[in-house]
């Protein structure tokens, strides 16, 4: 689905006020996509595989990409040394103070820990060398700037479209448009979550005991 085909979606549930309203419907759906991306968890179709990063030697900080969002629960950073063979490392999250307290830390090589502190992965210890980086992070979508289509609208339709028309009947103070977009909205959320919990659980080998 194009943007341009949610937008009509929208003005026909607010009951067809004419295409002069279509420019604060994008305005909002717009705001819509990035509250939705500012949520606790994010959905799998945000995720993102970046194999561009790369550590400056003698450098702690490497910055987030500009569309970072969140880490994955689900997968770890690794560090890669192509000067060794391709050795591939798991580097572990902790905390700032965890980390910058530590002795263990003091001699400069390939780091094992790593700390997000605002734009800024913090490395422990400080990287010897230009080591590479393979992450698995949420990041923002396409912003729908133009008749474009984008993961919001491909994966999860209905939650965008309902969302911004519950903003927009909130503002007309449409008592019934209100029960009827933030009913359409809660079922497309909860729906996002079922699918995104079914893509977590399927095909993986499970078994009882330790």
């Amino acid at each position: 689905m194009t943007r341009d085909e949610a937008v009509s979606i929208i003005e026909d549930r607010l009951g067809q006020r004419g295409t002069t309203f279509d420019t604060q419907i994008i305005t909002e759906m717009k705001a819509m996509q990035v509250q939705l991306e500012r949520m606790p968890t994010l959905p799998w179709f945000l995720l993102y595989h970046d194999t561009s990063l790369v550590m400056v030697a003698e450098t702690q900080t490497v910055t987030v990409p500009s569309g970072f969002l969140l880490e994955d629960d689900y997968s770890y950073m690794y560090v890669i040394d192509t000067d060794a063979s391709s050795t591939t490392k798991r580097c572990v999250k902790g905390t700032y103070d965890e980390l910058k307290g530590s002795s263990y830390f003091g001699t400069n090589k390939l780091p094992e820990r790593f700390a997000l502190q605002k734009k800024e992965l913090y490395f422990f210890p400080t990287p010897d060398a230009a080591y590479s980086i393979d992450w698995f992070y949420y990041a923002a979508d396409t912003v729908l700037s133009t008749n474009v289509t984008n993961e919001w609208l491909t994966e999860a339709p209905e939650l965008l479209i309902s969302k911004t028309g519950l903003k927009i009947a909130r503002y007309l103070r449409n008592v019934d448009l209100i029960a009827l977009f933030k009913e359409d909205y809660n079922e497309a959320l909860a729906l996002m979550w079922a699918q995104d919990e079914a893509r977590r659980q399927a095909a993986l080998d499970a078994y009882m005991g330790g």
